[in-house]
């Protein structure tokens, strides 16, 4: 839906689409000479909304597998019951569906690191990104096999609670630039951050 009008765009990754609308909207921004806010919520990795990942990334990521980390398919009886209920010892079909989604996420983020660079680089081509505030986030995590859950995000476990959040701007102190810092924050602390 664009501006009320339809289109079916069958068989194209909507991350380069919303990139190429992101470029349509900073050129339209940059030439008023007006301040202007953009927000480009991409659905990448999910599935379901657009193809998931461009053609042209087929073929990356053979064989990977989602990460061995300590909870991957672990004894969950020391959780809550409905837990261990509901989530029984991962089979090999469910490992290689994991590592299968696996592969597509990385993907499908691999397109989306190429949709983020096109705008800061239509930003820069702009004369606008010295001027900008970056702000890149997301709203969740996924599982991908700890705690023997396959796949989702509604458990309250840090597979589905860490998020990246990275800041870039001219208003950062330059001796922040570049720092990472560990504290513990909630979609409530940006607008405040900001």
């Amino acid at each position: 839906n664009r501006n009320g009008t339809v289109r079916r765009r069958v068989g194209e990754c909507a991350t380069d689409l919303y990139a190429d609308h992101g470029e349509e909207m900073i050129d339209l921004a940059a030439a008023s000479g007006d301040p202007f806010f953009l927000l480009f919520s991409f659905t990448a990795p999910h599935r379901g909304v657009g193809d998931i990942f461009p053609p042209r990334h087929a073929d990356r990521f053979s064989g990977r597998r989602a990460p061995r980390v300590r909870s991957f398919n672990a004894d969950n009886h020391h959780h809550p019951p409905f837990l261990s209920r509901r989530y029984p010892e991962l089979t090999t079909t469910d490992l290689d569906r994991i590592d299968a989604r696996w592969r597509d996420e990385l993907r499908s983020l691999l397109a989306l690191d190429e949709a983020v660079d096109r705008i800061v680089d239509r930003l820069s081509a702009r004369g606008e990104l010295d001027d900008t505030l970056l702000v890149f986030t997301s709203d969740n995590g996924l599982f991908h096999g700890e705690h023997r859950v396959g796949f989702g995000k509604y458990l309250p476990y840090e597979p589905a609670l860490r998020v990246p959040l990275l800041i870039r701007g001219p208003m950062i102190p330059d001796e922040r630039r570049g720092t990472e810092v560990d504290a513990a924050v909630v979609n409530v602390d940006l607008a405040p951050t900001i």
